[in-house]
């Protein structure tokens, strides 16, 4: 009997230590790896071809786009983070990869597939490239008091590569003679690093750590009502812009004429890519400016958390070219948690110009954590529910 009892007493505190959500919640050491990817478009999706017979309607797409560009997008951001959590206060490092990537193509194509061309007609094909690769590493510092969470996390950062700032595109024009196919385009490649002596030599690359960029992201939490309604914000904003002190220019360039009778025996010449080495460039860069501002519900305690969260973002802010771009954002997600130790969301957002639809998935066993989600996304509000991007994060989490 004294066993069994024993056995009683032994399992039911078990459960309720294991069971608590302080148990699940706080770990006091934490190993984290985060990879975070997407790849979209405006256009495309995956319902146009998941058909029986798939048609491909480029006067649809042309409507669709209603004069804005189609766009190709990418994303990646790999993290690695380290932290300590003591009971009022957190420290912790943290290092990774940034890459956004944006090509742009105006609609010309389109409506040349959709209506074709009369005599003399001209179709001018842009081309603008937006690409930004950041290598980053931030401390975090945090504090925890009674009823609020504050934070900062002064980080640096260093640009590997930016292209912006290009020119150019294809024009096709139909005549009586043919079709004159002319392309004329530079895209413009800035760099902390001189890429092409490093090309030639890889011996000679020589990092000159003043043309760092500094950063600051800060933040902070408390409940209005508690355990019902609490208030967060957070931002980034630029201190110190970073130097990129080289410029490559890439150039494509050539005229070529289709004869009609010619044109059984025609074949495209595609034009070589010429680099210029501008050499001293002093282009100044920082990683994008946001600021956030939530409120969470939470009509079940913890249980059900009810997200809503507005705020502005900048694309290349405080810069002396016309690259900046000035954008709003959103946040909407509810988010069911099961004692820390299982955790279901859905969300829909607008971040980094880009409309994302999301679930996610958080199992949590104290030691080891997975939290992972898959995404659906697009420029385009409506095809971000219709499958013309696919995003996804994986984060591993260990400590005790």
């Amino acid at each position: 009997m004294k066993k069994i009892l024993a056995f009683i007493i032994t399992s039911f505190l078990l459960c309720t230590v294991m069971f608590s959500k302080g148990f699940f919640g706080d770990r006091f050491f934490e190993y984290k790896i985060s990879v975070p990817f997407a790849i979209s478009n405006n256009c495309f999706s995956v319902d146009d071809f998941m058909k029986k017979e798939a048609v491909i309607d480029f006067k649809k797409y042309v409507n669709d786009l209603n004069g804005e560009n189609l766009d190709f997008i990418t994303t990646v951001n790999p993290d690695v983070s380290i932290n300590l959590n003591l009971p009022h206060f957190s420290i912790g490092l943290d290092a990774g990869l940034d890459v956004f990537s944006n090509i742009a193509f105006s609609d010309g194509l389109l409506k040349f597939m959709a209506t074709g061309m009369k005599i003399n007609d001209v179709i001018d094909i842009s081309v603008s490239p937006k690409i930004d690769i950041f290598v980053y590493s931030q401390a975090n510092v945090g504090l925890k008091l009674s009823n609020f969470n504050l934070y900062v996390r002064p980080g640096v950062f260093i640009p590997a590569v930016s292209v912006s700032g290009s020119t150019g595109g294809i024009k096709i024009e139909n005549t009586n003679s043919g079709i004159n196919i002319i392309t004329d385009t530079v895209f413009n490649t800035y760099s902390t690093v001189d890429l092409e002596s490093i090309m030639s030599d890889p011996e000679t690359f020589d990092f000159d750590y003043s043309v760092l960029g500094i950063d600051l992201a800060f933040g902070g939490d408390f409940f209005l009502i508690p355990r019902l309604l609490k208030l967060s914000a957070d931002a980034r904003i630029p201190i110190v812009p970073a130097t990129m002190n080289y410029q490559i220019a890439t150039s494509f360039s050539s005229s070529t004429t289709i004869s009609l009778a010619e044109l059984d025996a025609f074949e495209m010449n595609i034009p070589e890519a010429e680099f210029q080495n501008i050499g001293s460039a002093a282009y100044k860069i920082n990683r994008p400016l946001v600021a956030m501002g939530y409120v969470d519900f939470f009509p079940m305690r913890n249980f059900l958390d009810l997200r809503v969260g507005g705020g502005v973002g900048i694309y290349h802010p405080f810069m002396t070219d016309d690259t900046s771009e000035f954008y709003f954002q959103y946040y909407l997600g509810l988010t069911v948690n099961v004692i820390n130790m299982l955790k279901f969301s859905l969300s829909s957002e607008y971040t980094k110009q880009i409309f994302v639809q999301q679930a996610g998935f958080v199992l949590n066993l104290r030691i080891i954590e997975i939290d992972l989600g898959l995404s659906m996304q697009s420029s385009s509000f409506a095809k971000s529910w219709l499958g013309s991007g696919f995003g996804g994060y994986l984060v591993f989490s260990m400590g005790f």
